[in-house]
């Protein structure tokens, strides 16, 4: 059996402050391009499927925010793009609730 990491995120509908540093460029200006009114629910999606790929590799935050890439595509499939070495995996959101963002992070589908 492989590792699955699972990571759920409530959201904080208040103006978020979007911190550049945790994020690859192409992954902020994703989120910057969203209507601002979409821009966060796109930064919890953003977060929580990146927390759940950290937790799936088993490094905690030994392995950087920024050392990898997920983009969630207009129709609900997620992209990543794993650091070198990385075994592939694959990511699902779920929204169980609207005021949380869930994602899995497995080795398969």
């Amino acid at each position: 059996s492989k590792p699955i990491g699972i990571d759920i995120e409530k959201l904080n509908r208040g103006q978020i402050e979007i911190p550049k540093r945790f994020f690859l460029a192409s992954e902020y200006s994703d989120l910057q391009a969203k209507h601002p009114d979409q821009q966060t629910d796109y930064f919890y999606h953003l977060w929580s499927m990146k927390e759940s790929f950290i937790k799936q590799a088993g490094k905690g935050l030994s392995l950087p925010l920024d050392s990898f890439s997920v983009r969630l595509k207009d129709d609900g499939h997620v992209s990543i793009e794993l650091p070198d070495g990385h075994e592939p995996c694959f990511i699902r959101t779920y929204e169980a609730d609207e005021e949380y963002k869930l994602a899995v992070c497995a080795a398969h589908p």
